[in-house]
């Protein structure tokens, strides 16, 4: 058995640790990962969020991120081999819940270049992954990104940018936005009223600022009213390492 820290961010006070004692189900190392955070009103994303979670807010504001990045070392512990993947790339779509007073992230889309993985992650996790024909290209520091979707009974919706850090590694202030938005170390689903918690573990993001050129952005077309309108705050980090953790019944 391993020691599983979960971090728990707990409304700008810092973070507290659970300790659980509990096997790893998969690994996995995120590449060139990069955040892109929109403020959106909060009346937009809820009804997008099912009971009883609760969307968050930091000073009265929604959030939603796109979060493009390459997962590399896909590990599975159970069946070894089997459930162990090739690097693929992996686009998300997500926002910011709680639930009894704890904060995590809740999934809009999960768009991957990998059918094994969107399958798996459809039937085994729940989780909304869809299938797309992504490419990651780096050249001379600069990361070319792009995605088009190609789901069955999906829209092909298409997604594109160049993104480069442009400031030194830095760690996030506990009290400040960044970090609200990133030291989330768990992802909530809810169905039919039950909540399920997947917790996840990683060293403390280490981040960069970024420039991001984006060309194409149809992630977002699901919203009722635009929120390209306001410059993203955007930010970069070149790997991390990450362990996923069974998923949890709260209710």
């Amino acid at each position: 058995m391993e020691l599983l820290a979960v971090f728990i961010l707990e409304d700008g006070k810092g973070m507290k640790m659970s300790n659980l004692h509990k096997p790893w189900l998969a690994q996995q190392t995120w590449e060139d990962l990069l955040f892109i955070h929109w403020p959106v009103a909060p009346s937009i994303l809820a009804p997008f969020i099912p009971s009883p979670l609760e969307l968050d807010h930091f000073k009265d504001s929604a959030w939603i991120s796109i979060v493009p990045f390459l997962g590399t070392n896909n590990k599975a512990r159970k069946l070894g081999e089997f459930l162990s993947l090739s690097p693929f790339l992996e686009l998300n779509v997500r926002t910011y819940v709680k639930y009894k007073g704890e904060h995590g992230v809740y999934f809009l889309t999960m768009d991957a270049d990998s059918p094994l993985a969107v399958i798996g992650a459809r039937m085994i996790a729940g989780l909304p992954y869809f299938h797309a024909v992504m490419k990651h290209r780096k050249k001379q520091g600069i990361i070319h990104y792009s995605s088009q979707r190609r789901h069955n009974s999906q829209p092909d919706v298409s997604f594109s940018c160049n993104y480069a850090p442009v400031s030194e590694p830095y760690y996030p202030a506990a009290s400040s936005l960044t970090y609200w938005l990133t030291e989330r170390y768990s992802l909530w689903k809810a169905k039919q009223g039950k909540v399920t918690k997947g917790p996840i573990y990683h060293e403390p993001w280490k981040l960069q600022e970024a420039k991001l050129e984006l060309h194409q952005n149809q992630l977002l077309n699901f919203l009722p009213e635009p929120i390209g309108h306001t410059s993203p705050l955007v930010h970069y980090c070149p790997t991390k390492h990450v362990k996923f953790y069974p998923f949890e019944r709260l209710n």
